[in-house]
């Protein structure tokens, strides 16, 4: 029971990072100063979260690798059905990207998935494009509301920003 009171009262990373850009007023490069000097002065911060923090370092990269070859693949031209059979014998000498190697979500190859996974991964991509494309529509339409020159802030009210994403969620 003491080692769930314990967990239960134990404080993020993220809780930390939410604190430390408060204390910067919102700047992340110095709040990210800030919370990287403290787990380099302060060793039970840096035991308490360092698990975590490679964990997610860890994650990133291979994130990163799967979207670099997603993006190779992507960006490759397919070659129509004449180039394809001119291109056998030099497929024999080495390994050339298709469309089968595009990486999904997790990172199997589509040439290799079922029905339900590609399914899985349309869905997961599509969520992501409805959440971006929101996302532009919105900051597009604070970007209209800002003079050149001038900050969000000392133009747009919470309260108008709010009005804008609803306008755009429509």
């Amino acid at each position: 029971m003491k080692a769930n009171t314990m967990q239960a009262e134990r404080t993020t990373l993220r809780q930390h990072a939410a604190a430390a850009l408060a204390e910067a007023g919102g700047n992340v490069l110095e709040a990210t100063a800030a919370l990287t000097a403290r787990a380099m002065s302060d060793q039970d911060f840096l035991a308490e979260h360092f698990e975590a923090v490679v964990r997610s370092a860890c994650y990133q990269a291979v994130a990163a690798c799967i979207r670099q070859q997603r993006r190779a693949v992507w960006s490759t031209i397919q070659p129509t059905s004449e180039e394809r059979r001119a291109q056998v014998a030099a497929l024999a000498a080495g390994v050339a990207y298709t469309l089968h190697d595009f990486p999904l979500p997790g990172g199997k190859r589509l040439g290799d998935a079922t029905r339900e996974e590609v399914v899985a991964a349309a869905e997961f991509f599509g969520r992501q494009a409805r959440d971006m494309a929101w996302k532009s529509r919105w900051l597009a339409h604070v970007a209209q509301s800002l003079p050149p020159g001038r900050k969000v802030s000392e133009v747009l009210s919470a309260e108008r920003l709010e009005e804008l994403r609803q306008e755009v969620q429509r």
